[in-house]
């Protein structure tokens, strides 16, 4: 039986996440994701400190992450697309690019790094 608590992360993700574009190896597919940003400090040319952020964690289902009528599991390099921003999936803090978000591995904590940001 599914940890309770790993069920209620995957209903979670599923009615309040957000569509995003998850692309590998040239194919794609759109399924749900909650998006917790990673922020940063740096100071402006003026010296004043402004918060940026640049890198995104998508938790996801794993179970909905479809390629090519197959479950996929996330690559170093797969893309996911998020409104009008890309973002490439990549090792942050010491840890590999994605991990199990649950005991379960029901839900997976996918780490990007922003590629393509939308031209104001």
């Amino acid at each position: 039986m599914l940890d309770t608590a790993a069920e209620v992360l995957a209903e979670t993700i599923r009615c309040d996440g957000e569509t995003v574009a998850y692309a590998s190896g040239g194919q794609t597919a759109e399924l749900a994701a909650l998006v917790g940003r990673q922020k940063f400090a740096s100071d402006d040319d003026r010296g004043q400190l402004r918060i940026e952020y640049s890198d995104a964690d998508f938790l996801v289902v794993a179970a909905d992450l479809i390629l090519g009528g197959s479950q996929h599991t996330p690559q170093r390099g797969d893309t996911i697309t998020w409104g009008s921003r890309t973002f490439q999936a990549a090792p942050f803090g010491g840890e590999r690019h994605y991990r199990p978000a649950d005991r379960g591995a029901v839900c997976l904590r996918i780490h990007t790094q922003e590629i393509k940001t939308p031209t104001p």
